[in-house]
């Protein structure tokens, strides 16, 4: 798969490197929302927001429970809702 919000994944696989050990972290799957905005105070100028979100696969020997919605959580925060993650996590 070509990932076509390649800067995007690079910035969540480093947010995941960051939080967890990984051994590898394939993305899999990648959805693009881009929503138009109004602003009734700048004379109806629209402006664009940009949504990504991922489905990646992250195999590591660092497993705990619910680590996959802490890590989806970190990178909406750290990213300020601009991506998110399906996260599957495979212990080896």
């Amino acid at each position: 798969m070509k990932v076509i919000d390649s800067a995007g994944l690079q910035i969540v696989s480093k947010i995941i490197k960051e939080s967890i050990s990984t051994k590898k972290i394939h993305c899999f799957l990648e959805r693009r929302e881009i929503k138009n905005i109004k602003n009734p105070s700048s004379h109806d100028m629209e402006s664009y927001a940009e949504h990504t979100h991922f489905h990646i696969l992250v195999l590591t020997d660092e497993y705990t429970a619910h680590a996959a919605t802490k890590l989806n959580t970190i990178i909406k925060t750290k990213t300020k809702g601009r991506y998110s993650a399906t996260i599957l996590l495979y212990p080896i």
